[in-house]
């Protein structure tokens, strides 16, 4: 059974307190200290859950047409020239489709998974942001395959490998520069990262977006025969 609390321990916590209400605006003040929102049980607060990418008219009607993860497999291929706010596209699509229940994947040739990047996924999903390339640690690799393998909600940022992963609910997939040859291992194990995406969608009966500012043959004629979105 607990004890009763002291009555030095009283005092000393009534001094903390009135130490708190006194001192806490001054801090605050001199900018010191800062009050933030606590993050939820995932790790995001909730002011890092409520940004959204505000979205060009342009943008806006891109958006629409592409496929929801409610109605199951479908490929894209969201076609804007260099500076039309793509990557804007990815993450206002991720932050109104995806719940805090799910993963996604997110590839990227490796000469775009820069800090730059990684910190735009994070400004708007904080702790959920994960990353996978070759340069990364035996120990971060670990952690990142377990966070995946155990069904964290998850949303990868990762080279063509990071499609192989073991998901256990991914609900979308984004093929950033759907075009780039980095896809394509052309040693030992040899795949399309691009095309493995796509399987990878059919299997898991989730969308795929394909995006580019120079699509690839294959891809372009994909869409325009109606194959793809």
């Amino acid at each position: 059974m607990a004890k009763p609390p002291t009555r030095r321990r009283r005092q000393q916590a009534d001094c903390a307190g009135r130490f708190h209400a006194v001192a806490n605006p001054k801090l605050q003040e001199k900018e010191l200290i800062r009050e933030t929102t606590p993050p939820t049980p995932d790790g995001v607060t909730e002011e890092t859950r409520n940004r959204i990418p505000v979205l060009s008219p342009a943008q806006q009607e891109a958006a629409n047409q592409l496929p929801s993860p409610d109605n199951g497999f479908a490929t894209a291929l969201l076609f804007g020239i260099t500076g039309s706010g793509k990557t804007e596209l990815y993450l206002h699509y991720l932050k109104t489709h995806l719940d805090d229940r799910h993963q996604a994947l997110v590839l990227v040739p490796e000469i775009n998974l820069t800090p730059q990047t990684v910190a735009r996924f994070q400004f708007y999903f904080g702790p959920r942001i994960a990353v996978w390339h070759s340069a990364l640690k035996d120990s971060e690799r670990l952690s990142t395959w377990l966070r995946i393998r155990n069904g964290e909600p998850v949303i990868l940022i990762g080279t063509r490998s990071a499609v192989l992963l073991p998901f256990t609910d991914l609900k979308t997939i984004v093929v950033d520069e759907e075009h780039d040859s980095s896809y394509k291992q052309g040693e030992g194990f040899r795949y399309s990262g691009r095309d493995t995406a796509v399987y990878r969608a059919h299997l898991n009966n989730c969308p795929v977006i394909l995006g580019s500012a120079t699509p690839s043959m294959e891809s372009y004629h994909n869409a325009l025969s109606g194959k793809y979105a």
